[in-house]
């Protein structure tokens, strides 16, 4: 199983490139007068983000389709213990980096659990 798969597409992520971001939590918590907690919040959400390694002009195409519009879509692979999850994906940024014969992009995609 790969890595990681956004909507049946394998992301080629580079040894580094990824990292859990904070635990969105849906509700909230504050103290009362004497101290004790209370709590409202009823789920928590995680993200991601990944950074590609340089990319060929059809794996790049073919990571953009998958995550355009923000659609909700399906993300797999070793990253979730080989479990699914629906997600939303948005594209961060994508430097060009130089190889030989001109220029390839290293895409950063922020991942959250919808």
């Amino acid at each position: 199983m790969s890595f990681l798969t956004l909507d049946g597409v394998v992301v080629p992520v580079t040894p580094n490139g990824a990292q859990e971001g904070a635990i969105e939590r849906i509700g909230s918590e504050s103290r009362a007068y004497a101290g004790n907690l209370r709590s409202t919040v009823r789920e928590e959400k995680r993200s991601w983000t990944f950074t590609t390694r340089s990319l060929s002009s059809s794996e790049e195409s073919d990571i953009r389709a998958a995550i355009a519009d923000g659609a909700f879509i399906t993300m797999s692979g070793d990253i979730l213990g080989g479990a699914s999850l629906l997600v939303s994906a948005a594209l961060n940024g994508a430097p060009s980096t130089k190889v030989k014969g001109g220029f390839r992009n290293v895409l950063t995609l922020t991942v959250r659990e919808v």
